[in-house]
């Protein structure tokens, strides 16, 4: 691939990876995401604060962002460096996105994206890692961490080259430090984790709410129901 041509490709790519779906979504429903939840404009917490049409709706067109630009690279002759170049542009976008004021989301879900279109392998070693991660301790968070390290890794494994993996570790490392307040609360034991009650919004009514707590104990509840029968 020309260097014109790559130079034009990785443009595109961050401006594709900056736009801000999960913004754009929740202010469409009159939320700035920024201020609820963790406060993050990505899928998970789109997903949790608005619930999973939108959260999912979001994870693809994020997805969408790296898998695009990317295979579009690869069709145009971009060989593996110049392809995982153009996947981590849409990367970069998306975590410091111009229209956010350079900030934005951690990169999960437009990784996957890249990864689908440049290096399909080493995304079947990194997504499995993330399901069982988070089957097993339902942290989001803690799922993408794993996986986003294990991808320098499965891509040494399969083949690609030294340049490429050297620039996936530090997109890795990159995607790892925007988690680092994730990583904290996990070892606060304060991280939220994703459970099914969260399939349903949270922002209106309509969401189950637990009942508050009496401040008696079973044994005192059932002496007093006993009394008034």
């Amino acid at each position: 691939m020309a260097f014109e041509v790559l130079l034009v490709a990785l443009i595109a790519s961050f401006w594709a990876g900056a736009l801000p779906f999960g913004y754009w979504a929740a202010r469409r429903r009159g939320v700035d995401i920024r201020k609820v939840g963790s406060g993050n404009i990505g899928a998970t917490n789109v997903f949790r604060v608005l619930g999973a049409k939108v959260g999912l709706t979001v994870l693809v067109l994020d997805a969408l962002k790296g898998f695009l630009p990317t295979w579009l690279a690869t069709r145009a002759g971009a060989g593996d460096v110049e392809a995982i170049l153009v996947g981590v542009a849409a990367i970069l976008g998306h975590t410091f996105s111009p229209i956010m004021g350079f900030k934005g989301g951690k990169g999960i879900a437009t990784g996957l994206g890249a990864l689908l279109a440049a290096a399909p392998l080493t995304l079947a070693i990194a997504f499995p890692i993330w399901l069982v991660v988070f089957l097993i301790t339902r942290w989001v968070s803690l799922a993408s961490i794993l996986a986003a390290a294990s991808v320098p890794i499965a891509a040494y494994l399969f083949g690609h080259s030294l340049p490429a993996v050297g620039i996936l570790a530090a997109t890795a490392a990159t995607v790892i430090f925007k988690h680092r307040s994730n990583l904290w609360r996990i070892l606060h034991g304060v991280e939220p984790k994703t459970a099914a009650a969260q399939l349903a919004p949270e922002l209106g009514a309509g969401v189950p709410q637990p009942r508050p707590h009496s401040g008696r104990t079973d044994g005192a509840g059932k002496a007093q129901r006993s009394s008034q029968t």
